[in-house]
């Protein structure tokens, strides 16, 4: 896969070590080569929480996630794993185990940016897939307010020329879409089940001999892509300074809950650490923190829901 162009204009991304070793072989693996490529890109990739993006990679051999095939290699941007594994709590509910057993890579779950090298194009897109739940629905959620569908408009409209997109297999150039054509988009999204095909997707494509032409400017290329589709990207990505669908207060009442470990006022629990480790009590009361106040004989004695153990 563009073996020479890798050669010639990536080899800059690896260290000096690696870098010693490239002309001696005939091939490095092109993970290892587009992996220092995607740290220097993301650093300028920031979301909508502040947060640089993540880079994380495809699969480079065959396996069931890609069902046995490897015909290109991907390099994701998006959420990085705190801030995933947050969403992920409400996002794995929704899916359902046929599903999650198929795919549980995070960018079925998580909208985000991606290079995707093939044997005879180079692709630069924003993908947003109908199981990435919290996302979706804060993307349609939004849009239902006219002035933000056509904030999303000009967005996307703003693209440079060779970007096509909205809902895959139904897709045009962007600068042809208005804001009818995508609320049409927007509301097919919206009713296509978790399991299709259908992706909410803005993708530049270049072929292998233009690639090969920009010499050492395909790395500007890369990055001018990526920044291109940034705003987009921060459109729609769930934050919780861009929460239209409340998950703040969902996340919230979870955490809220691992705090407490599910312990009400009037339980009897066991103290389990601490100076009165063994002894039994009766919870009075509960905050939002998870600490307690805890009737132990006569004494009432404040301690940590993570301090005790309900009683069986």
């Amino acid at each position: 896969m563009f073996d020479r162009l890798i050669d010639a204009d990536f080899d800059a991304y690896l260290p000096a070590k690696q870098r010693s070793n490239v002309y001696n072989r005939e091939r490095l693996d092109t993970k290892q080569r587009l992996g220092p490529l995607a740290e220097a890109l993301s650093t300028a990739l920031i979301g909508t929480d502040g947060a640089q993006l993540e880079a994380s990679w495809s699969l480079e051999h065959p396996h069931l996630v890609n069902r046995k095939q490897v015909e290109a290699q991907h390099v994701y941007f998006s959420r990085g794993e705190t801030a995933r594994r947050a969403l992920d709590t409400i996002i794995d509910r929704a899916r359902g185990v046929a599903s999650l057993l198929e795919d549980s890579t995070p960018q079925r779950s998580h909208v985000h940016l991606a290079v995707s090298l093939l044997s005879d194009r180079l692709e630069v897109a924003l993908r947003l897939h109908p199981e990435a739940t919290v996302d979706r629905q804060n993307l349609l959620r939004r849009c239902q307010d006219p002035y933000a569908l056509a904030h999303l408009v000009s967005l996307v409209t703003s693209l440079p020329d060779g970007f096509v997109g909205g809902v895959v297999p139904d897709v045009q150039p962007a600068r042809l879409l208005d804001g009818v054509a995508l609320a049409e988009q927007l509301r097919r999204f919206g009713t296509a089940s978790q399991q299709s095909a259908s992706l909410f997707s803005f993708v530049r494509s270049r072929p292998r001999a233009d690639v090969l032409a920009a010499g050492s400017g395909v790395v500007a290329m890369l990055a001018g892509d990526l920044a291109a589709l940034l705003p987009l990207y921060r459109y729609c990505a769930w934050s919780r300074d861009n929460d239209f669908v409340s998950v703040k207060e969902a996340l919230e009442k979870k955490q809220t809950e691992r705090r407490q470990k599910g312990i009400v006022r009037g339980d009897e629990v066991r103290v389990v650490r601490g100076l009165f480790s063994g002894q039994l009590g009766t919870v009075q009361e509960v905050d939002p923190r998870g600490a307690l106040r805890l009737l132990v004989g006569k004494m009432t004695i404040k301690l940590d829901a993570a301090d005790v153990e309900r009683r069986a």
